[in-house]
């Protein structure tokens, strides 16, 4: 009785060890793939991407159960308002795409263009099988910022006096302005304190505090970032403010020296310059801040700025630039370029230099072609063609520099063209007959009457010229002559009728 008890007990602890044997087997081979929410993974709590910076971001998964053969993981981000299109639509977006074979499983991604919410969600689908996992138990701050750099309003000044009304407007100077991206929306304050509802470019004022503007980058917007404007200190002004100009290197320059004209702040500005004290002013191009900085050489003259201050405007007493300077001149017989010198071969040309006002400092030097010629004075006397420059330099003062730039040419000088001719029929000096050198495609004739202007014109001149009888009474007539080589004079002179 007692063998078949223990018989019995025996097979039943046998029985029930098979059963749990076989339910853990069941167990282990048939529980299905699953796949946790997407975490950050202690890696961050928001996305904040600089399109300028290199660097990217991290999620993780904890998943579980079988994976089939090629199965692939995809990170998926929400829409941003935190809701998914249909799993695997057209419209899905996907971070990044792993094989994982252990887990948690690390996914690595940057941020989409144009991303921009406070409430984004993260989820992950598998491919084989397709299943989802949960939404990311949070939402994430994600934002794309494509400028990421400080930026001026009010031109860059930080005082603003204004009668009436203004808009304080974000600049577009170069290189840099988030102008250049207009899905930027902005954050303006007041004396540290957001001012609802004033997202766009420019914010209209009408009460005195100080004002900034920041960039709305949501929760990616911090203390430390630099996406912000300088404080704008407002006051509210009277109209008829005075405003004066200032030079930052006083009222005489040389002209070879910078200096920065001034005034006080206003709101809005435009400069103005007169070359004498009686002239109308006239509108300095793109000169439209509190500063303005004249190009040099420095311009002597009358400069004056108009301040608008938002619904009224002054404009500033007029602030005379003098500068030191001087000028230079060739000698009458020498032309400076375009035009060219004409001197026979083997004859020489001097060439005197002037500058005034007349001082024994200045210096000189003569350059043939580029090359530095050894005379030192204000006298060159040469016979040889090329292109010729003169310097002139101040040895004391202001030390400034002038150059002018001439060439001389090798040609027919107008001694060898006849001034005189006798069309009397008789065949001998019946025609004006010039030197065979002027008889070309690329050279032309004029002659000129004093009383009715020009008579005759033409290229390939052949001496042809008169071809019509020239009537010659008591006084020999004179015409004038032109002639010229590619549109540049080479030579003119007189030529008398004789019977």
């Amino acid at each position: 009785m007692i063998k078949g008890d223990i018989l019995n007990i025996t097979k039943t602890i046998l029985i029930l060890i098979l059963f749990i044997v076989c339910d853990t087997y069941s167990q282990q081979f048939d529980s299905p793939a699953t796949i946790g929410a997407a975490s950050q993974g202690g890696f961050t709590d928001k996305f904040c991407y600089n399109a300028t910076a290199a660097g990217g971001f991290y999620s993780q998964i904890a998943f579980s159960g079988p994976f089939g053969a090629g199965n692939q993981f995809k990170l998926e981000l929400s829409r941003p308002d935190g809701s998914f299109p249909p799993v695997n639509s057209a419209s899905a977006t996907y971070l990044d795409t792993k094989t994982f074979t252990s887990t948690p499983g690390v996914f690595s991604f940057t941020i989409p263009a144009g991303t921009g919410s406070n409430t984004y969600r993260l989820r992950v689908v598998s491919t084989n099988p397709v299943i989802t996992s949960p939404s990311s138990a949070i939402f994430f701050p994600i934002y794309y910022m494509p400028f990421n750099q400080p930026f001026t309003i009010n031109g860059g000044v930080s005082i603003a006096n204004i009668c009436g009304s203004a808009n304080l407007s974000i600049d577009n100077p170069p290189p840099a302005s988030p102008l250049a991206f207009p899905s930027l929306k902005y954050i303006w304050t007041k004396n540290g304190i957001t001012i609802p509802g004033q997202t766009g470019t420019s914010l209209l004022v009408n009460s005195a505090g100080i004002y900034r503007c920041e960039i709305d980058y949501g929760y990616c917007s911090t203390a430390s970032s630099p996406t912000k404007s300088q404080n704008v200190t407002v006051n509210i002004v009277t109209g008829g403010s005075i405003f004066t100009v200032t030079s930052s290197a006083g009222n005489d320059i040389c002209a070879s020296t910078s200096t920065t004209l001034k005034t006080d702040p206003g709101y809005s500005y435009q400069w103005y310059y007169a070359s004498t004290a009686g002239a109308s002013p006239t509108i300095i191009p793109a000169a439209t801040n509190n500063t303005y900085t004249p190009p040099l050489p420095t311009k002597a003259g009358f400069y004056s700025v108009q301040v608008g201050q938002g619904t009224c405007s002054s404009t500033s007493a007029a602030f005379e630039l003098r500068t030191t300077d001087f000028a230079i001149n060739l000698d009458a017989n020498t032309k400076v370029l375009p035009n060219s010198n004409i001197i026979a071969e083997g004859s020489t040309k001097t060439i005197t230099v002037t500058a005034s006002p007349n001082s024994p400092n200045y210096s000189y030097e003569w350059y043939l072609d580029g090359v530095l010629l050894p005379q030192t004075t204000n006298v060159l006397t040469t016979d040889k063609a090329g292109l010729y420059k003169v310097k002139v330099k101040e040895t004391a003062g202001c030390l400034g520099m002038k150059q002018l730039d001439f060439r001389i040419k090798f040609g027919i000088v107008s001694t060898k063209i006849p001034n005189t001719i006798s069309p009397n029929g008789d065949e001998i000096n019946d025609t004006w007959t010039i030197p065979q050198e002027y008889n070309s495609p690329d050279v032309e004739v004029s002659i000129i009457n004093s009383v009715t202007g020009e008579v005759w014109k033409k290229t390939n001149y052949q001496n042809e010229w008169p071809t019509d009888k020239l009537e010659v009474k008591s006084v020999n007539p004179i015409y004038y002559y032109l002639i010229t080589k590619n549109g540049e004079e080479i030579s003119k002179g007189t030529i008398t009728i004789i019977k």
